[in-house]
């Protein structure tokens, strides 16, 4: 058997097996997070796509740009502030009547 080769039953006597068993959990917590994350972005992105009548083009790249490459903190900025603005510019007839 080689030096290099590595089995599943090799246990490091330096790090304990309560650390190994948190550093998966927080792998498996970070992953969540990443894919909540791409979740919010691509939801954004589609609501801000069917606000683009109500923004001007260079509100419309700004707000595509900054969701983008703010990730998730860039989505919440659209939800919290960008989307209620665009309604809010918004000329009458361009909204919807509710009964």
């Amino acid at each position: 058997m080689s030096i290099f080769a590595v089995s599943s039953d090799v246990v490091n006597p330096l790090m304990p097996q309560g650390f190994d068993i948190l550093f998966s959990s927080m792998f498996v917590f970070v992953l969540l997070v990443n894919l909540a994350a791409l979740v919010l972005v691509v939801t954004a992105l589609v609501s801000i796509s069917r606000h683009r009548h109500m923004l001007v083009g260079t509100e419309l790249a700004l707000w595509v740009a900054i969701t983008v490459i703010g990730t998730g903190l860039g989505a919440i900025a659209w939800f919290a502030i960008g989307r209620r603005k665009a309604r809010d510019n918004s000329p009458e007839e361009a909204l919807p009547v509710r009964d």
